[in-house]
């Protein structure tokens, strides 16, 4: 059994039967084991000008999942994320809007704040930067 299907798992999966396989999917690093390591995401390798570069593939995040989404960029050190599907499309909700509202704000997802720093829109997509941190307390 894989780990997507594990109950406490099943609601983080968009789709029935399109999961992340155990030998190739993204583990979160998390405070506590009572925490789930999963996320639908796997790594993907590309082989370019014989260099190995690394991409993550994932679903669009959900509700439940944003938190996680937001941990796995931060974790694997993501630089930019490319979406390929529209928060709606055909009336049915595909992604959750997982980036703040506007440029003037800022969203914390967890632990991990995201700043929205800029907005470019052409005529087939639209750039956004963000910038991410996380704020914590050191105890002795």
């Amino acid at each position: 059994m894989s780990v997507a299907e594990l109950p406490s798992n099943k609601s983080k999966n968009r789709y029935r039967g399109v999961y992340s396989a155990n030998e190739s999917r993204v583990k979160l690093q998390r405070q506590t084991f009572e925490q789930s390591d999963y996320i639908n995401a796997t790594y993907i390798e590309k082989f370019f000008l014989k260099a190995t570069s690394l991409f993550i593939a994932t679903q669009g995040p959900m509700e439940n999942t944003v938190d996680d989404f937001w941990l796995m960029i931060w974790q694997q050190g993501v630089q930019a994320i490319v979406m390929i599907t529209n928060i709606i499309e055909r009336g049915k909700v595909k992604c959750e809007q997982y980036w703040p509202q506007s440029l003037t704000t800022e969203s914390s997802y967890d632990d991990i704040t995201v700043c929205y720093v800029s907005y470019e829109e052409w005529a087939d997509y639209v750039v956004r930067v963000f910038f991410l941190y996380i704020e914590f307390t050191l105890e002795w």
